[in-house]
């Protein structure tokens, strides 16, 4: 009877210590597996697989080291089928990858790189390297297009390709960074529209050039029949105006946009110019050299 009791207070002792545990899943990881070494108990059959896989979310979310990371992969029983825990996302369908990315938590990067841990599309309707290049983060672009990401896809909204979010956010580093990895700057988004529209409409003129220097198309037409100095005219981007005009492109006015727009109609794709020039890749920061 005495045996059977002292279980009973071992159990009760045990549920005590996972009910304060998950009264602390909201806290931050450190103080969640302080709990875990604090207590005396055997870690694989006193916790759940979920609730140990719960603590490696929280542990991702607030950049927890990679000590404590490792900690909870190499001492419960997930470890002995990590890949498929690492695939799955949090509660809110967010995935590792992009908590190791927004985070910037190379060491969680590498441990799923190293897992073949799938890229793959979470909450946000971004692919990781999206999620890079909206972050402005080159070292991650490069990592993850080293283990498979496509550097041209899109984005299942909108058609964006991670080029398209690095010039929408004026993100230099990133945008410089697709491109040495052979991103294409002459695809287009759901509204026609090249990386180069987006970096015009900015008034990010470095962008501008090197997205030239890439092969970009100046005189593209999007959906409205708006060019990427057309942008940078009605948001009087002025040292971008003066790049294109420098490349011998007509100085817009509000007459030209108006007959623009009365083309729209017999448009029915991306209108390309034969007057860009694919150049030699020219990598600087500084205004360019004019080749025409």
């Amino acid at each position: 009877m005495n045996n059977n009791n002292q279980m009973n207070n071992n159990n009760n002792q045990m549920n005590n210590n996972n009910n304060q545990m998950n009264n602390n899943m909201n806290a931050n990881a450190n103080h969640n597996i302080d709990l875990i070494n604090d207590n005396h108990f055997e870690i694989n059959n006193a916790i759940s697989d979920q609730f140990l896989f719960s603590l490696l979310h929280i542990a991702a979310t607030y950049h927890s080291s990679f000590e404590i990371i490792q900690f909870l992969i190499d001492f419960c029983s997930i470890s002995k089928n990590i890949c498929h825990y690492l695939n799955q996302n949090d509660s809110k369908n967010v995935s590792f990858f992009t908590k190791a990315i927004e985070t910037s938590n190379v060491d969680l990067l590498m441990i799923l790189l190293n897992n073949f841990v799938e890229q793959k599309v979470d909450s946000t309707q971004l692919m990781p390297i999206h999620i890079a290049s909206q972050n402005n983060n080159s070292e991650f672009i490069q990592l993850l297009a080293e283990y498979g990401a496509d550097v041209n896809c899109m984005t299942m909204k909108k058609s964006e390709t991670p080029l398209h979010i690095a010039c929408k956010r004026g993100n230099y580093q990133a945008a410089l960074s697709l491109l040495d990895l052979d991103a294409d700057p002459t695809i287009v988004d759901s509204r026609l529209r090249t990386p180069m529209h987006y970096a015009a409409k900015l008034g990010r003129v470095d962008i501008v050039e090197i997205l030239y220097d890439f092969g970009a198309d100046p005189q593209a037409y999007d959906c409205e029949m708006m060019t990427p100095m057309n942008f940078a005219f009605l948001r009087e981007n002025v040292e971008c105006m003066n790049f294109f005009k420098e490349l011998g492109l007509e100085c817009d006015n509000f007459e030209l946009l108006e007959k623009n727009r009365k083309k729209k109609g017999s448009i029915t794709g991306n209108k390309k110019s034969v007057f860009g020039k694919k150049r030699g890749k020219i990598h600087r920061k500084s205004s360019p050299e004019i080749i025409i």
